[in-house]
């Protein structure tokens, strides 16, 4: 019978990653291993209905209808997967086959109609479309050799399907089959549906690819195909055994039936409430807001949808819509003026080269309406893109940080190791960059990986450091960076076939909202903690999902280990 444990948990071990599907497969792994469904005493064993069998086929040779077939080895206790229940026995495929054999050799052909051929091709999901099916020419002296019965079973036996198994139910029309199949056709005592579901369980594939031959192209034929060791219950209890899984599998489908119009629900929600968060209305983002943090159980339900919310957040941020402006900051417009009079200072003194001038913004570059506080700049005009500097000889000493893309994690941006010179060799062109320092992967797909210098070091010609003027925060203008705007805008313009890349001019000419000095640290520490809480979203749903992983292996463990 199936354990309490199993029966107990079922509906939670159906919401684990990839839960429904694991617990079909391990309901086809107890059915066969006879943990399904008790056992009754009263049913006649399995011992006697192999008896009837061979009677029967003894009898089919006799009157011709079969051939006499070569004898099957023994089973060997020792390779008995596991021990079986009380009245069943371990017994080769072919001992209660009447025939095993391959199919029939033919081009098909879609007009005709009167004998349908049944190829790999047409068995979609243990389903055919028999009106789909195309015909074969095939001699009437032939068809009774390769027509197709109700209770027939099929098995691919090369390529890609190897293995793939179908029984034959609600037959309307004739039909043959092509040889890239094998027919099973089942001595009358054995239930032809509990033999398809053993050719579902992890014990028949094993087996299966134990045998399958060929390198290039793998392959079974009949002879492996009849050597494959079944565990053979009463017939009576073969016909539980399918009623019990029918009943559980319709029981996983309207799990997962469920698992899906929830899913679906939460998505609708979910963008309907991000949309929100970044529409034209304030009360709108704010209402959009508060309902998913009041909801994030509802809305996030594995931690891979957390990044969406991350995505969000980080465009409230460089759209103003995060926090409340102050009114008593200096505004944007003013820290715009004191950066023109710092660059002309800095050209003056030789310590920066006067640039060609960027075009003004145009309207339709303008995504959004800003607080009246913040002002849209170039990237180029307000900070030093491409001027960073090259190591001169003699710069890298024992300790210097050399930094390179594969050490920051993507996505995240976190710095993953810091390793210096001489521990990390290198030959290639670097580029010098001091503490506080923006830097910038420009090579895709890193365009999300940003990260501002706790201290001084060298990095890869693939990442630019860069340094705002006018004290602007180098953490948001690393916001500015990762938010989905410069995202999207950077691959749309990098270039290059092998090691597509954003180009400087490009980079330069990227339109982004620039708020006061002061609300820049606002929107860090406001980013900051809303990150952190998304961290804890996402550390509690792995922590969640990995106790489930936990119960369904457990669960597992007990229920198939013989």
């Amino acid at each position: 019978m199936i354990p309490e444990s199993f029966a107990e948990h079922f509906h939670i071990l159906a919401d684990a990653p990839n839960g429904v599907k694991k617990l079909r497969e391990m309901i086809i792994q107890l059915a066969v291993q006879g943990k399904l469904t008790r056992q009754d005493p009263n049913n006649e064993p399995a011992s006697v209905l192999l008896k009837k069998i061979k009677a029967e086929k003894e009898k089919l040779i006799k009157e011709g209808k079969i051939s006499k077939q070569k004898s099957l080895p023994p089973i060997n206790p020792n390779d008995m997967p596991h021990e079986l229940s009380k009245g069943w026995e371990w017994v080769r495929l072919g001992k209660i086959s009447a025939k095993i054999h391959y199919g029939y050799t033919a081009s098909a052909i879609p007009i005709v109609r009167d004998v349908r051929f049944l190829r790999i091709t047409d068995i979609q999901d243990d389903h055919v479309k028999w009106d789909e099916v195309p015909g074969c020419q095939i001699d009437e002296a032939k068809v009774k050799d390769y027509e197709l019965s109700g209770g027939d079973i099929l098995i691919a036996r090369t390529g890609g399907t190897i293995g793939k198994s179908y029984l034959v139910t609600d037959l309307s029309v004739r039909a043959v089959f092509a040889s890239y199949l094998i027919r099973i056709i089942l001595a009358s005592n054995t239930f032809s549906q509990y033999i398809k579901l053993f050719l579902g369980s992890e014990l028949y594939w094993t087996q299966l690819y134990d045998k399958s031959m060929g390198t290039g192209q793998p392959n079974v034929n009949a002879t492996a195909l009849k050597s494959l060791c079944v565990p053979l219950p009463p017939l009576a209890e073969q016909k539980r055994i399918v009623a019990k899984v029918d009943q559980l599998m319709a029981l996983c489908g309207e799990l997962e039936a469920g698992q899906k119009k929830r899913a679906k629900k939460r998505i609708t929600l979910n963008n309907t409430c991000l949309n929100a968060l970044t529409s034209a209305d304030k009360d709108s983002t704010q209402n959009a807001w508060k309902r998913i943090s009041d909801n994030f159980d509802l809305f996030y339900e594995c931690p891979e949808n957390v990044s969406e919310l991350r995505q969000s957040i980080l465009q409230l941020a460089v759209q103003g819509k995060l926090i409340r402006q102050d009114p008593n900051d200096e505004p944007a417009s003013v820290l715009l003026k004191k950066i023109k009079v710092e660059k002309e200072k800095l050209i003056k003194e030789g310590k920066i080269k006067k640039q060609k001038p960027l075009p003004p913004i145009n309207p339709d570059e303008v995504p959004n309406e800003l607080p009246v506080s913040w002002a849209w700049v170039r990237l180029g005009n307000v900070t030093n893109y491409g001027m960073a500097d090259k190591v001169e000889p003699g710069y890298i000493n024992d300790g210097t940080w050399v930094l390179e893309l594969e050490d920051i994690e993507k996505t995240t941006s976190r710095l993953l190791v810091r390793v210096r010179y001489p521990e990390k060799q290198f030959k290639s062109t670097k580029n010098v960059f001091m503490e506080g320092d923006v830097l910038y992967g420009k090579l895709r797909p890193y365009l999300d990986k940003v990260l501002v210098a706790d201290e001084p070091g060298v990095c890869t010609t693939e990442m630019i450091p860069i340094q705002g003027y006018g004290g602007i925060n180098p953490f948001f203008l690393r916001i500015a960076l990762k938010a989905p705007d410069f995202i999207a805008y950077a691959n749309a313009s990098t270039h290059g076939m092998n090691l597509p890349r954003l180009g400087t001019e490009k980079a330069r000419l990227f339109t982004f909202a620039l708020p006061p000095i002061a609300e820049q640290k606002r929107v860090v520490t406001k980013l900051d903690q809303l990150m952190a809480l998304c961290d804890e979203l996402e550390a509690r749903l792995k922590q969640t999902q990995s106790a489930t992983e936990t119960l369904m292996e457990a669960v597992v463990n007990e229920l198939t280990v013989a």
